[in-house]
């Protein structure tokens, strides 16, 4: 599970990777779910997980 804070729609910050093992539970507030991802000006964290296509950041580096 990985977490990127952006603003303005571009990453801010270096993405935290969290691995998960089988059998871990994990709970996201309203804040880490992205619930305010809509709001450019202030920054905003965002979730992925999954295969390297679905995380990467790289489109954001062009």
């Amino acid at each position: 599970m990985n977490w990127v804070w952006f603003q303005k729609h571009k990453p801010i910050k270096a993405p935290y990777e969290f691995k998960l093992n089988s059998g871990d539970l994990y709970i996201m507030s309203e804040k880490a779910v992205g619930n305010d991802w809509k709001k450019s000006n202030i920054p905003t964290l965002r979730h992925g997980a999954g295969a390297n296509k679905y995380i990467s950041l790289n489109k954001y580096l062009k």
